[in-house]
């Protein structure tokens, strides 16, 4: 199944409703950027290997979305009404080509255009794979750990006349089961967090991160995208 951060996951994860259409990744990530992996095996006699360069250590760290509506989180106290959100990941280098990824949405309420006022819920798929899923009415969270969320690298992209690199997206499920659940004033449904996988191009610059989506799993994306929810900004 194909989807990306805006639409389904993101909107980090992911990584689209999902850093990962109607919003994850997305689907609504300073410093300079991390340096490339250095490390090198020792050998006997004290010579060491040239070291392995990173496509990835770059993306590490904390990206933030901006602030749009999502129709997957219902405002049970505004009339129904769809609930503002930012979507996050945490990026982690599993190797110099794979990112992990811890993938959030902070939802706010229906009025909230700005996303400034008090937090009404946060969902989190943590990208372990212990298989829980934790639901908390004291502090509105849901926490789920049904497999790994991972980018991982292809190669370059050229889009939009921006140098790019291109990834393959992957983000596991929200919950084993589908049901309807509300967080404090927050109604969701499960079933619109599936597991799904994607074709993504990133593009840094500066502390800004645009992700731009494939039409399926295995289609290059043909133009950087500009749609605020696929911007990100490093934290």
């Amino acid at each position: 199944m194909h989807t990306n951060f805006q639409s389904k996951y993101l909107d980090m994860a992911f990584i689209a409703p999902a850093f990962i259409a109607p919003a994850f990744i997305a689907p609504a990530f300073i410093a300079p950027a991390f340096m490339a992996l250095t490390l090198a095996a020792c050998g006997g006699g004290g010579d060491s290997a040239t070291p392995a360069a990173s496509n990835v250590a770059k993306y590490v760290g904390t990206w933030q979305s901006g602030c749009f509506t999502d129709a997957r989180f219902i405002d049970t106290a505004n009339g129904n009404g769809k609930a503002y959100v930012k979507n996050s990941f945490v990026a982690k280098e599993n190797s110099g080509t794979v990112l992990g990824l811890s993938v959030t949405h902070t939802v706010y309420a229906a009025t909230d255009s700005t996303c400034s006022g008090a937090v009404q819920a946060t969902v989190t798929r943590t990208g372990l794979s212990d298989s829980s899923f934790n639901t908390s009415a004291a502090t509105k969270t849901m926490t789920s750990s049904y497999g790994a969320n991972t980018l991982t690298y292809l190669g370059a992209l050229v889009l939009s006349g921006k140098a790019t690199d291109k990834f393959d997206f992957s983000i596991s499920k929200l919950s084993s089961f589908n049901s309807t659940t509300t967080l404090g004033t927050i109604q969701l449904n499960t079933a619109d967090f599936p597991a799904g996988t994607g074709r993504e191009a990133l593009y840094l610059e500066g502390t800004k991160l645009t992700m731009s989506h494939g039409s399926s799993p295995t289609a290059d994306p043909t133009a950087l995208s500009t749609d605020p929810r696929d911007i990100f900004t490093k934290q």
